[in-house]
């Protein structure tokens, strides 16, 4: 212990005659501990921490699958989840989910509340009490029972200044009035819906049509004590067979699938988190091997001083451990600077990065990720600290000291040295070529033509609650007047309103039967995207009407029930034939539907085909059927209303939502937003990969030309003797510089050889995260290894010139 300690102290007393040396080799080790360490904050939090419930692994969704569709997964209908629930072999508890946003009001400012309605079993599911009052009871599942809900922790404070006394009062939901029975505790997310503002219980109604029928229920399950997942699938997929047969109008061709809650929480942000993670893994790589080219040069300078130790009594081993124990002293004071970096960027995770991926929220430096540093740190110690270390263990200590009054290491690059820029140069090819592959993915993305015009368009959106809007006429005079007022402002050209809106996530589907061509079975109804809208809401967004016409304000319910399908629906379903005049219907065909059927769904005649939209960038266009909103029978709650503005004036969202607020106080507008900025948003983690990997990127292509540099103008001032010697015997200046550019030129096609290797090696890796093009596409293998080499040609250039134009006279005097 004295004599480490020793080691330490001479360590930082030689730090402080080499201040430069120190400052950038701590510096460099705590931007790639730090980012590392962030980063495995966020792969500790999403993808190892177990979920914040009791036992979790006990935890699943169970959901539907059309097997005659590929197993697709779907939400599940109230009926089968109450058949469900009563498999208590495999089962201890199961509970329901549906969305459910509410408006409240006489509380203040009308608020638009994130909600949900869940089953009884929800909070007993997940090991969940709430902090004041109760949670819901069985018979408030049961129809007529006393409306009640639950208020988020959140809600409870900001809204109404943590008042215990709001249990037991009344709050107005969409208009009715609702008993808050609790306040649940702080932090509480559902899983699959994270945080919500508000719950109120499912209704359980088997008397309701659509109770079998309207498939819009999230399912949770808690898998019994000893039961694995394999055998509580066997007998959910006997109970399947069996309703199947007790319902086939209802139930032909649907199966069930558990999945556990943790996979399905994180297999959409998996890829792209390890991907991250290995990019900052190489950058911290790549910083260790320009460190220890950094060791090994100081170390070559230190020849003489470790030389002369050895001959007053320090042997090898002493030596080797000195060098050592300065790495690790550098690697400790980098791994503190960089844990302390580490804690500055989980705040920006935490504050941005909630829309990226799951439980962002939960991310912390916790003894896991003290350990990771602690062990990254070490790591990175030996791994730089080694070169050096194994190249001293070789010292010809007697060859040293009879160089008395020469400058000590100008013996010519060694071989490690070499390997090291080598390896410099094939990190840097693995990051440029991730780099270039992210950057032509996201230029695809960028690229693409939604199909609409986002330029000035503003959305914005209301929720219109039944006990005020409970049909579709009063649903749409509030819309016509609202579109009215707007395009009475000097500064809109025009306005529409949606049920659905590209960018926004939401969209529903519908069965559709084709009049001329009835699917013979359930499973082979076809699906369409539904978009119920109003006249202004396609010219409004720039939608090309490609045949026919485009909605009218005389499409009420008094008139012949129209529709419009768009270029998709057309290829899937017509081909060739002229769609104009052929009718749909937004159900189930006539065969298929049942005897106490009472509500005949109507006919709706084809008018028009409009160009396809894409509902996001990276989605191609489905089938879609567009009907006016003063002919949809189900009346909808909630549309997003857009306007095309001649230009974005200064308070915009406040004199838009000043107009809604002008036809109803009492209607929330939750959000007011540009549909450019709503673009941006949809692709914004693709758009982080980007910048992260082309920042590693950038910083490795730095590195390794460096490196590069580094190589050659050692080897120049290694020889520059005898360079002047060739020179007077008359070489060539040509002849210096080719020499000099090649030694330069060799590594760096070596290491580009092995990068390429390598991404050939990890692209499948990648095919997840990019668009529009192959994980191998050519043009980034190309590209990518191309800008290396010209940079490390140019690095190599500007030593391999001194050296060309070296004087021989002062060439032969250098020492």
């Amino acid at each position: 212990m004295e004599d480490l300690l020793k080691d330490v102290c001479y360590a930082l007393r030689t730090f402080r005659r080499d201040r430069s040396f120190a400052v950038v080799a701590v510096l460099m080790l705590a931007l790639g501990i730090g980012a590392t360490s962030a980063l495995f904050s966020v792969v500790n939090s999403v993808l190892l921490n177990p979920l914040p419930f009791a036992d979790p692994e006990q935890l699943v969704f169970a959901w539907e699958t059309r097997i005659r569709r590929g197993g697709s997964e779907s939400w599940v209908s109230l009926g089968n989840y109450r058949e469900w629930r009563q498999l208590d072999t495999a089962f201890q508890a199961m509970a329901a989910v549906q969305v459910r946003p509410y408006n409240l009001t006489r509380s203040g400012d009308p608020l638009r509340l994130s909600g949900l309605q869940a089953t009884a079993s929800l909070l007993p599911l997940l090991g969940i009490n709430p902090v004041l009052g109760r949670g819901f009871h069985l018979d408030e599942e049961k129809p007529g029972s006393e409306p009640v809900c639950l208020v988020s922790h959140t809600l409870w404070q900001g809204r109404f200044g943590a008042d215990p006394g709001l249990v037991g009062s009344e709050l107005v939901l969409d208009g009715q009035s609702h008993v808050v029975v609790g306040v649940l505790p702080p932090g509480f997310e559902i899983p699959g819906f994270g945080a919500r503002q508000v719950l109120t219980p499912v209704v359980l109604d088997p008397s309701d049509r659509n109770f079998r029928g309207n498939h819009n229920s999230m399912v949770l399950a808690r898998l019994r004590d000893g039961v694995t997942l394999q055998q509580a699938d066997r007998e959910v997929a006997a109970l399947a067979a069996r309703l199947e047969e007790e319902y086939p109008e209802w139930n032909d061709g649907i199966g069930v699938h558990l999945r556990p809650v943790r996979e399905q929480l994180v297999q959409g942000a998996r890829a792209n988190i390890l991907i991250l993670f290995a990019a900052v893994l190489l950058v911290l790589l790549l910083a260790c091997v320009n460190l220890a080219a950094l060791l090994l040069a100081r170390a070559t300078t230190r020849e003489r001083e470790m030389a002369m130790r050895a001959a007053l009594g320090a042997g090898r081993v002493r030596l080797v451990r000195q060098v050592l124990t300065e790495a690790m002293v550098l690697s400790i004071l980098g791994g503190g600077l960089g844990l302390w970096l580490c804690l500055a960027a989980l705040d920006v995770f935490r504050a941005r990065g909630a829309t990226l991926f799951p439980r962002m929220s939960e991310l912390a430096v916790d003894s896991r990720v003290l350990v990771f540093t602690l062990a990254i740190s070490t790591l990175t110690a030996l791994i730089f600290g080694l070169v050096p270390a194994l190249q001293l263990s070789r010292l010809q200590i007697r060859e040293v000291l009879r160089q008395s009054g020469r400058t000590p290491g100008l013996r010519g690059q060694t071989p490690a040295g070499r390997v090291l820029v080598v390896a410099q140069v094939a990190l840097a090819s693995v990051l440029l070529i991730a780099s270039g592959l992210l950057l032509r993915s996201h230029l695809r993305l960028v690229r693409v033509d939604p199909g609409f015009r986002s330029e000035n368009r503003i959305a914005m959106e209301v929720e219109l609650p039944a006990s005020r809007y409970s049909d579709g006429a009063r649903v749409g005079e509030f819309l016509d007047v609202v579109i009215d007022r707007l395009e009475a402002l000097p500064w809109i050209r025009s306005a529409g309103a949606s049920v659905s809106l590209p960018f926004f996530g939401s969209f529903w589907q519908k069965q559709v039967t084709l009049q001329e061509r009835p699917a013979e079975k359930l499973p082979d109804v076809p699906v369409a995207t539904l978009t119920i809208a109003t006249p202004g809401y396609l010219p409004t967004l720039g939608v090309p009407l490609r045949k026919g016409r485009l909605l009218r304000s005389s499409d009420d319910g008094r008139a012949p029930f129209v529709a419009l399908v768009n270029q998709r629906f057309v290829d899937t379903h017509y081909r060739s034939e002229d769609p104009i005049g052929r009718r749909v219907r937004l159900d189930v065909p006539d065969h298929l539907l049942t005897p106490e059927r009472e509500d005949i769904p109507p006919w709706y005649t084809i008018v028009g085909v409009v160009g396809d939209v894409r509902l996001g960038l990276a989605a191609e266009p489905q089938p879609e059927i567009i009907i006016p909103q003063r002919q949809d029978e189900d009346v909808a709650p909630e549309f997003l209303i857009v306007v095309h503005a001649l230009h974005l004036p200064a308070g915009y969202a406040d004199v838009l939502r000043q107009t809604v607020w002008g036809v109803d106080p009492e209607q929330p507008v939750p959000w007011v937003r540009t549909l450019d900025d709503m673009r941006a948003t949809s692709i914004s983690r693709e758009r982080l990969n980007l910048l992260l990997v082309g920042a590693f990127g950038l910083t490795a292509l730095v590195l390794a030309v460096m490196g590069v540099y580094g190589l050659v103008a050692y080897s120049f001032s290694a020889r520059t003797q005898e360079i002047g010697l060739r020179l007077a015997l008359g070489a060539q200046p040509t002849r210096v510089l080719s020499q000099f550019l090649g030694q330069g030129l060799r590594v760096s096609v070596l290491g580009v050889a092995i990068g390429l290797v390598l991404s050939l090696l990890a692209a499948r890796g990648m095919e997840s995260v990019i668009f529009g093009i192959t994980a191998r596409d050519s043009l980034s293998f190309t590209i990518a290894p191309g800008l290396l080499l010209s940079a490390a040609l140019l690095a190599s250039f500007l030593p391999a010139l001194r050296a060309s134009q070296l004087d021989p006279l002062e060439a032969l005097r250098h020492e």
